[in-house]
Formats: structure tokens, C-alpha cells, sequence
């Protein structure tokens, strides 16, 4: 696992993801200006100069899944509070590596190939 965001966001540029094991990674802001969260297919990074201990605290405290807690409103507006920032909406950064072009999926392919998803909030949903 990388140790810092840009190590992360290089890692993912070239189609290297953290694990899908459910997790939460910490690690500090790259500057002053930057801090949130980033969720990868079951796996989150939030990035913050703040205590650690307060993340995982304040992730225990909502009342969502493991997965959802990162995303959860309660969690994204005390991370504001706490670093007293704002914001007006959730900005998505959506990224295919190199390796995965061509594959089902992709705009204009046969979808209907695609693998059914079977798990757990999927079939919920």
C-alpha cells in the first residue's frame, strides 16, 4: 500500500488499485489547500492532516456499511466542520487504465456479456 496520496494517485494512473478488502486508508493532505476522500472499487483513502484516531472514530460513529462510510453525509460534513472547509457537491474523478480499453463495458460494447454482479449491495439495490 502507498504511503502517501500522490504514491496512491500514481499507483492508479498506472491501473494499480488498493486492495478491495473493505478498508479505510489514512494519509496526509498534499498541501494545505487539498483534503477529502477518494473511493476505490471497496476501498477508501481520505486524505487529511488530521488525527487519525478522529477518522476512525468519527467512520465508527455513522451508521452505514464499512464501504458507504467515507461517502456517508454525516462523515463528509464533519470532516468539513473539523477542517472547516465547504462544499456544494461530490466531484467524481473517473479513470480507465490503458490495459482495460477494449474491454466489455466500454461505450458502444456488448454489455450484455458483462458478468451479473452478485454481490451483496448490488442485489440490495
Amino acid at each position: 500500500m502507498a504511503d502517501t496520496l500522490g504514491d496512491l494517485l500514481d499507483a492508479a494512473a498506472r491501473g494499480v488499485f488498493p486492495p478491495a478488502d473493505g478498508r479505510t486508508t489514512i494519509v496526509p493532505q498534499l498541501s494545505p489547500r487539498d483534503a477529502g476522500v477518494l473511493a476505490f472499487t471497496a476501498h477508501s483513502v481520505v486524505f487529511t492532516d488530521e488525527d487519525p484516531d478522529w477518522v476512525r472514530r468519527t467512520l465508527a460513529g455513522t451508521d452505514r456499511d464499512r464501504l458507504a462510510a467515507t461517502m456517508n453525509a454525516r462523515f463528509l460534513t464533519a470532516l468539513m466542520d473539523r477542517t472547516g472547509r465547504t462544499s456544494d457537491t461530490i466531484d467524481v474523478l473517473l479513470n480507465r487504465c490503458r490495459a482495460a480499453r477494449g474491454t466489455v463495458g466500454r461505450a458502444g460494447g456488448d454489455r450484455r456479456s458483462r458478468p451479473s454482479a452478485r454481490g451483496p449491495r448490488t442485489l440490495a439495490a
